[in-house]
């Protein structure tokens, strides 16, 4: 049997509001995402980051994840979008 490898693609906006926030705020969310996606490759997801600014409208990040399994993906995810800028 073969090993099976799942593909996700997020594509995300970052809401302007964030934008106007203090500039420490948003380092602190920037570095909460990072930490984030980091945590999410030690639980076998693995992410390519692509910034997509001026490519698609409302779309300024795109990550592109894989995982063994669809359960790693969607528990990865969702921890990354409850952390930093993914909020």
């Amino acid at each position: 049997m073969s090993e099976q490898t799942y593909i996700q693609a997020l594509a995300l906006g970052i809401d302007p509001t964030w934008r106007r926030r203090d500039r420490a705020d948003r380092h602190q969310d920037g570095c909460d995402f990072a930490d984030a996606l980091r945590a999410a490759e030690s639980d076998e997801a693995r992410t390519i980051t692509y910034s997509s600014i001026g490519l698609e409208p409302d779309v300024d990040l795109l990550l592109w994840r894989t995982a063994p399994t669809i359960d790693a993906l969607e528990e990865s995810a969702a921890a990354v979008l409850r952390s930093g800028l993914g909020r």
